[in-house]
Formats: structure tokens, C-alpha cells, sequence
């Protein structure tokens, strides 16, 4: 990429793009190639190392002249920049002329020791202070070009603060020129391209000579066309200028009809593209197999294809005019890697097109394989960069999950900021969109753990609030899937899906906490407070949700979530046993929200609460404001949920006249509801107590009405029955794998229920015939010692005393057999010490 001199100001070399924090060194192009355009490079790639080596063995006089070439520029290197012995020895005063004449002739030594003392002194004035930066910036410029590697960028970096320092102050008079393209050329070195313009702009219109303008023109070009988001307009126009406003030479003159024509194609202006490349072919002798017009060559056709596949778009496949331009571009593409020299090195940009052209015919295995070759053998390059996107894309379309996130993980990592990113395959924006369509299509797919391994080590291509909502998304989504699919699954799996979700929706929680401290200055940080609390909350981690829905409720926006917030807040303390804070929270959203939705949820809640607290009275109460408002329906789910708890209170209550009246309307409103099985269960014991109550008014009862009260009795012990048989019957028909622990429970009690009342009916052989099944199912519980001690008492009553018997003793076995940890207190009144005293008296009976 040449360019002409202007006076005392060095020229560009190629942008080099500096390693990104956490992020490898991406080297670029002098001027970077794009989709459509070949790139502009001049630096020798490892291939052309090689090569070189091996055109050096066979060519030894040649290489000894040229080592010795090498050796005299190396010496001119040297004595440029190491200052004479007059020059080393002068010990003038300081002044700025003396300083710019020094740094003019080049004597370092002086310029930098006058530049130092102008910059430190008592007396300094503005001007000597602008012209001292300028004279340190332009000689750690000038070590810049002789340094490699990271010395290099520390050189630029230097040379960018002094003169950006002296462009703040003001540059000396009639350096202002030479300052301000010194400073853009550095910018444009580091790849700071928007803030290279900022000083070639202002320098341009300053410009002393044509010849100044035009050099002007051609930075700018470079700075435009190489932005995160190229303004090709803008960069066509300045190497228009560039041509026009000075006759160059002729290697001048190509390498702007280069990157013009390189241009055109990014434009789409594909016949002013085939224009520059007749004038480009005549240009040398043999251009006919320059590598450089190979690439420009197929990639118009390439363009052309596409525009062509783009007018046959319903055709189906790839139609053969189509695929003839695709062949014809690869061919030339293959072409141009062969003949590539030390010269040019167009080697990874024509494999990278070359396995484009096989991708668009459908050849996805050839076009892996050029891809591949780009990311091994030129790693941290443009076209490396380029080549990882679309083959991550390519892996997603073949549903290697994996393999794709890899990938598309390295590339956001190889990306870097977007202040120093250049790649004109991939403008900044089209790389963020297309990774972020590779995400998507993954969380899509259901395919979080992949998509997790992408979202986390995508900044600095997204900022890290961008990463960490993205990860937080993906978590929170991942967890419902395991959630539906634990309430999908058998009863051996869905526990550990199930304990699975409830870790997602944690570490959902956990990214928008740090998502949290990450925006706490912007207006995203109530959202990402509440998602972080809701996801806690989801996770059942109670005492993380709270002080996260504390801190949402100081910064959220006024009475905006305000009810929802503290029913949350509720249901923490709740859940942590802190039942008068969370009255607290509930009291504050009846009385300041009376008739919103959430002023009835929580009234349901403090119900649940008060029971805790033993205040059955106040649970009536506020269970009642919800049944008996005029703003729910029975349509609400909070006043079903409030219809069958005021059930379970009542029965918990003891009145079990009222809490048959309503379990009753609660399963004949809702028979198909999950807390249905458990309120029959509950309605077939308010019966059975009812019956009881009716038995103990018959036996002081006489006549008729003695004969009324048994009958009531005896019917309330039949619909019993039956609200036991419903119950079981509800819970068998359900899928198993969708059962919950309560479920479980409620079906062994309703079948230890069930011959319970056929035995109060008088039905004691059935009883038994039930009791028998049952024993044989609860063999590994505790419940299965009550079985068998119905089974004994029916035999009994039925005058066979040594079934009853037979039946302890096998109690007693299945006593001492069952697992250590069998769960008594749970499920049985008794401890296991107690039924060991209890079945070891009745066997001596």
C-alpha cells in the first residue's frame, strides 16, 4: 500500500491491529479485504516465509545479494536514527526551533533531550509545551517503524498521547499540517480509525502541496474503508481524490485503482468494477497471473452469481448458470493461491472465497475444509476471523450443537472492542448480528448448554451487560425446558430434572445479579434487579431473592411493580419462617392496593401464614375478603386457591360440617384441578367425623329418630367411600411421571382409608381382601404396620383369631425389615420403638 511522502511526515505503514485485552493479536491487512473485495497486503504471511526460504536455496547468488541488501539498509536504519557525535555533544539551551531542527536532521538524541527540558521548565510557554509533544510523538513514530511486535504498539501508543496532546495544546506554527497527519497516521496504525479521521479531516483543507492533499486523500481512504463499519462511499470518494489531484506513479496509481476497484465491489457497482480491472490488467507485463487481479476478477464474477442466484431466487437448487459463475470464480480463486508470491500474499483471503464458492454450490464438506485451513494455518487474521463465523455457521445448519459454539465463542473472543476492530469481510454490526443469530438459533433449538458456552465470552464484541443478559436469558430458559421436561418424565428421572431446573434458574439469577452491579448507574438496573429475584425465586433460594427484591424495591420505578414486588418479598420471608415480616409486606399491599389482583393473592397468602401462626380466625377471615369479594370471580385462580384452603382450614379446624361444604363445592367446581385428589381426601374424613358425631347422637338417641341418625351415619360413611374412591381414581389416571411427593402420600392414604370404611360399614371380608393388596404394595413402609393392624382387627371380629395372629406376627417381620431410614414420623403416628412395644404385646394376646 504506498504512498507518497509529504515533508517531515513519515508514511503509513500497514494497520496493525493490537491484541485486544483477553483477547489474542489479531493481525490485519494494510488494507483489509471484505466479502467483496480482495485485500490490500503487502506483509508475508507463514506460507510466504516458507516460500521464501525455499527460493532463497535455490537461488543463493541472488540471496547473498540480497542479504546483502538487507544488511546496507539495516546500516542506513542505524545511522538515520543514532545521532552523530557533534549531534550527541551539543549542550545549547533549549529552545523549540533548536528542537525541531534537531528532530529534522533527524538527531534524536538532542530533539528529545531539548523536548524534555521545554516540556519539564519553569518558563514554559504554550507554544514550547504544544511543539515539545509534538517533537517526542514524532520520535516515538519514528522508533515505532523499526520496533516489531508489542514494542511496536507501545511506541504507537506513546506517540498517539504526545501528539494527541500537542493537537490539544496547539502545534507550533507551520507544523500544524505535519502534526495533525503524523497523529491520524498513528491512529490508523493502532486500527483507530474514527479517531484517525478526526485529524486527517482537520489536516486536509491545510494541505501545502497537491502532492500533501493527495496523500491525505489516500489515508483517508484507508480510515474509511477500514471502520467497524465501513463508509465505502466516503473511502470511493477520497482514492478518487486521490488519483485526481496528483499524477502518481505508477505503483501508486495501482494500488488506488486497487482499492478502488475493491470498493466498487463492497458497493455492488459491479461494471465500473470490470472498467478498473481492464486498465489494471495491461498494468505490468504477466498481469494476466497477478494474484491480486485474480481475486479482484473472481470475486466480481462471485458478486455476479449471487446477484444472479438473487433474480432466481423460486428456482429450486442451485441453477446452472448460477453454478457455472460459482465454478468459474473458484477456478480463479485456486488460481490466485497458486501463483500467490512473497509479493502480495492473497493466499488466505482465495481459500477463504474459494471454500465460499464450494459453500454456495452446496458443497458443504469442501467448503468446511477451506474454512478449516484458514483457522489453522493463518490464525488472527482477517479472513481467519471470517472463515470461524461461517463455519460456525455451517456447523449449526448440520446441527453439530458443539462444534458451532466452539467456534462462534472463538470468534467473539478474536473480535476484540469494537474501537480497534477492522475487517471489511465482516463490518462490526453484520459480525454482531450473525453471532447473535447463531446464539438465538441455538437457545431455539433447545440447545442451551451449547448456547451457555457462547454467551459468557462474548464480550468484548457485545459489552459485558449485553453478555450477561444474554447468559442470564439462556439459564432461565434452559430451566424451564428441565422443568417441563422433569413434569414430562417417570418418577426414576423427574427428580433429578426437576433439582436440575431449580440450578439453571440459580445461576440465571446469579448473572442478572452481576448483569445488576453491571448497569447500576443506567436505567436497566431495576429490570435486572427483578429478573435477578424472580429467577432466585424460581430457584426456590429464598434468602438470595430477598435482599435482591429489597434492593429492586429502592431503585424501581414508583408503584410500578410495586404489588408484585412485595407479594414476592411476602413469599420470602414466608418461606424462611419470618412470618411477621411477611405480614409486614402483605399488610402494605392490602391497605395502598386494595382492589388489584395481587391485594387478593396476598390475602390468600397471609391465610397461609396466619395457620402457621396457629391464628386459624384471622386465616377465616382474610380467605373469606377473597371469596366474598366483587372483583374475583371463581373464574381467578386466586379464588380457587382460596376456595380449597378455606377447606383445609376448616378441617384443620376441627368443624367438619363446614369443611365438608366447602371441599365440596371446591371439587364439584373443580374436579380436574391438582389440589382436588387431596380435598376429597379431606371432604371423605369431614364425612367419617360427621358420622361419627351422628353415631354418638343415635346411642343417646331412642325410636325413630335413633334409626334416622344411624342412617345419616351410615350414609355419610358411604359418600366417604366414594370421595376415597374419586380421589384414589384421580390420581391413578394421571401419568406417573407427573405425580407429585404429595400425590404419592394422599394415594397410600386413601388406600389405608378406603377398608378402613368399609370395615365401619359393617364390610369387614372386603376390608380385608383390600387390606391384603395393600400390605403387599407398602411392604418397604411404615403405613404397611397400620394395614396389617386393620387386617387384624377385621379377622378378629370376625371370630378368626389366629388370622389375626398370623397377621401380627408377619407385622412384626415386616417391622424389622424395613430400611433404617424408614420416615415414621412422617407417616406413621408411631415411632418404630412404640410399634415394636405395640405389635410385641399383641402377639402374646
Amino acid at each position: 500500500m504506498a504512498a507518497t511522502v509529504p515533508p517531515k511526515v513519515a508514511p503509513p505503514k500497514a494497520p496493525a491491529p493490537e491484541k485486544a485485552p483477553g483477547a489474542p493479536e489479531q493481525r490485519a491487512a494494510p488494507a483489509p479485504d471484505s466479502p467483496d473485495a480482495p485485500p490490500d497486503v503487502t506483509a508475508p504471511s507463514t506460507g510466504r516465509i516458507a516460500r521464501l526460504l525455499g527460493w532463497a536455496r535455490g537461488h543463493k547468488l541472488l540471496s547473498g545479494i540480497a542479504l546483502l541488501g538487507l544488511m546496507g539498509c539495516l546500516t542506513a536504519v542505524v545511522l538515520v536514527l543514532w545521532p552523530s557525535g557533534d549531534d550527541a555533544k551539543d549542550t545549547r539551551k533549549a529552545t523549540l526551533p533548536l528542537a525541531l531542527e534537531a528532530l529534522d536532521r533527524h538527531d534524536h538524541t538532542t530533539a528529545h533531550r531539548m523536548a524534555k527540558d521545554l516540556s519539564s521548565g519553569r518558563g514554559t510557554t504554550l507554544d514550547d509545551y504544544g511543539g515539545a509533544a509534538l517533537v517526542l510523538g514524532t520520535i516515538a513514530a519514528r522508533q515505532a517503524r523499526v520496533k516489531g511486535g508489542e514494542a511496536r504498539d507501545n511506541y504507537l501508543r506513546l506517540a498517539a498521547t504526545y501528539l494527541e496532546e500537542a493537537e490539544r495544546v496547539g502545534f507550533p506554527d507551520r507544523r500544524r499540517f505535519e502534526g495533525l497527519v503524523l497523529h491520524g497516521t498513528v491512529r490508523l496504525e493502532l486500527r483507530e480509525y474514527e479517531r484517525s479521521l478526526t485529524s486527517l479531516n482537520e489536516a486536509l483543507p491545510l494541505a501545502p502541496t497537491k502532492r500533501d492533499t493527495a496523500h491525505c486523500h489516500r489515508l483517508l481512504s484507508i480510515a474509511y474503508e477500514n471502520l467497524p463499519d465501513p463508509d465505502h462511499e466516503s473511502a470511493l470518494h477520497h482514492v478518487e481524490r486521490a488519483l485526481a489531484d496528483l499524477a502518481p506513479t505508477a505503483a501508486e496509481r495501482r494500488a488506488s485503482e486497487v482499492r478502488r476497484c475493491r470498493i466498487l465491489l463492497k458497493l455492488g457497482r459491479l461494471d465500473d468494477c470490470r472498467g478498473v480491472l481492464k486498465r489494471l490488467a495491461p498494468a505490468r507485463e504477466g498481469a494476466a497471473d497477478d494474484p491480486v487481479v485474480l481475486l479482484l476478477e473472481g470475486q466480481c464474477i462471485l458478486a455476479e452469481a449471487r446477484q444472479l442466484r438473487q433474480s432466481l431466487a423460486a428456482a429450486p437448487g442451485v441453477p446452472k448458470s448460477v453454478r457455472e459463475k460459482l465454478e468459474q470464480a473458484h477456478d480463479l480463486f485456486r488460481f490466485a493461491e497458486e501463483v500467490d508470491d512473497l509479493r502480495t500474499n492473497v493466499t488466505p483471503a482465495a481459500i477463504l472465497l474459494a471454500g465460499r464458492c464450494a459453500a454456495e454450490m452446496g458443497e458443504a464438506a469442501h467448503a468446511k475444509e477451506d474454512l478449516d485451513r484458514v483457522r489453522r494455518f493463518y490464525p488472527q487474521t482477517q479472513e481467519s476471523l471470517a472463515a470461524g463465523l461461517e463455519l460456525g455457521e455451517l456447523r449449526l445448519a448440520e446441527r453439530d450443537y458443539g462444534a458451532a459454539a466452539a467456534v462462534i465463542a472463538a470468534v467473539a473472543e478474536e473480535a476484540g472492542p469494537p474501537q480497534r476492530y477492522s475487517n471489511a469481510y465482516v463490518p462490526y454490526r453484520r459480525l454482531q448480528d450473525r453471532v447473535s443469530s447463531v446464539v438465538n438459533a441455538l437457545a431455539h433449538q433447545g440447545q442451551f448448554a451449547a448456547a451457555v458456552k457462547v454467551t459468557p465470552r462474548l464480550s468484548p464484541l457485545f459489552n459485558r451487560a449485553t453478555a450477561l443478559r444474554l447468559t442470564g436469558e439462556n439459564y432461565a430458559h434452559w430451566g424451564e425446558l428441565l422443568q417441563k421436561q422433569a413434569a414430562e418424565s417417570d418418577a426414576l428421572h423427574a427428580p433429578d430434572l426437576a433439582r436440575e431446573a431449580l440450578e439453571k434458574f440459580r445461576t440465571a439469577g446469579e448473572n442478572y445479579e452481576q448483569l445488576a452491579r453491571e448497569v447500576f448507574a443506567t436505567r436497566d438496573l431495576p429490570d435486572a434487579l427483578w429478573q435477578s429475584a424472580r429467577n432466585y425465586l424460581r430457584a426456590k433460594d429464598y434468602a438470595r431473592a430477598a435482599p435482591a427484591l429489597d434492593s429492586y424495591a429502592r431503585h424501581e420505578v414508583p408503584g410500578k411493580n410495586r404489588p408484585d414486588t412485595l407479594l414476592a418479598l411476602a413469599e420470602c420471608h414466608f418461606a424462611l419462617g419470618e412470618f411477621d415480616a411477611a405480614l409486614h409486606e402483605l399488610r402494605e399491599c392490602v391497605e395502598i392496593y386494595p382492589r388489584y389482583p395481587a391485594a387478593y393473592e396476598a390475602r390468600l397468602i397471609a391465610g397461609k401464614v396466619y395457620v402457621e401462626q396457629n391464628k386459624l380466625n384471622e386465616a377465616e377471615r382474610v380467605l373469606l375478603e377473597v371469596l366474598d369479594s366483587d372483583v374475583l370471580t371463581p373464574a381467578s385462580a386466586t379464588w380457587r386457591e382460596s376456595l380449597f384452603a378455606l377447606g383445609r382450614l376448616l378441617h384443620l379446624a376441627g368443624r367438619s360440617s363446614d369443611a365438608a361444604a366447602r371441599l365440596e363445592e371446591a371439587v364439584t367446581r373443580y374436579p380436574d384441578d391438582p389440589s382436588a385428589p387431596w380435598a376429597r381426601f379431606l371432604l371423605a374424613d369431614s364425612y367419617r367425623l360427621e358420622a361419627r358425631r351422628e353415631l354418638a347422637r343415635a346411642e343417646q338417641s331412642e325410636g325413630d329418630l335413633k334409626t334416622q341418625l344411624a342412617g345419616r351415619a351410615r350414609q355419610m360413611r358411604e359418600a366417604a367411600l366414594e370421595q376415597v374412591q374419586k380421589a384414589l381414581e384421580s390420581i391413578q389416571s394421571r401419568p406417573s411421571q407427573v405425580l407429585t411427593p404429595l400425590d404419592r402420600q394422599i394415594a397410600v392414604s386413601c388406600s389405608l382409608a378406603r377398608p378402613a370404611l368399609l370395615a365401619e360399614l359393617g364390610r369387614d371380608a372386603d376390608a380385608i381382601g383390600e387390606l391384603i393388596t395393600v400390605v403387599r404394595s407398602l411392604q418397604s413402609r411404615p403405613e404397611v404396620l397400620d394395614a396389617c393392624l386393620q387386617a387384624a382387627e377385621a379377622y378378629r371380629r370376625l371370630n378368626r383369631p389366629e388370622d389375626a395372629q398370623s397377621t401380627i406376627a408377619h407385622a412384626r417381620r415386616l417391622l424389622d425389615q424395613l430400611p433404617a431410614d424408614a420416615d415414621f414420623a412422617g407417616t406413621s403416628a408411631s415411632s418404630k420403638q412404640q410399634w415394636q412395644t405395640l405389635l410385641d404385646w399383641m402377639q402374646k394376646l
